[in-house]
């Protein structure tokens, strides 16, 4: 926001993201709770949700530290960012972007699925 160096800084660690996984988790679970009296109450358990978002972000914390030189994904307890330029960043995007591919025609299989089997 106030593009200062160093521009990944506390939720771009493990320790950060793992912060925000664990709010972002309770904030879930607890608008699901609210919605339970509703027509769409989520069936939503803490486990599948913690992991699903300890993942989310833990992945993004890697994912960054790999193309950008200011990533400490290990701090506070130091400073290296093994991860730094372990694969190519050309590669790295195109590789994102088959696999985001690859999930929406998973997901697009899925509703397709579902759609037809319930009408």
């Amino acid at each position: 926001v106030h593009h200062r160096w160093p521009l990944h800084r506390f939720l771009h660690t493990f320790l950060g993201a793992g912060l925000l996984a664990l709010v972002a988790s309770v904030m879930i679970l607890a608008a699901s709770r609210l919605l339970a009296k509703t027509r769409f109450a989520p069936r939503l358990q803490p486990i599948p949700i913690l992991f699903t978002a300890l993942t989310a972000t833990w992945s993004h914390v890697v994912l960054d530290s790999i193309v950008h030189s200011d990533a400490r994904p290990f701090f506070p307890s130091g400073d290296a960012n093994p991860f730094l330029s372990l694969v190519d960043a050309g590669r790295l995007h195109r590789g994102l972007i088959v696999l985001g591919v690859l999930g929406g025609a998973v997901w697009l299989i899925e509703v397709a699925s579902r759609w037809r089997w319930s009408g």
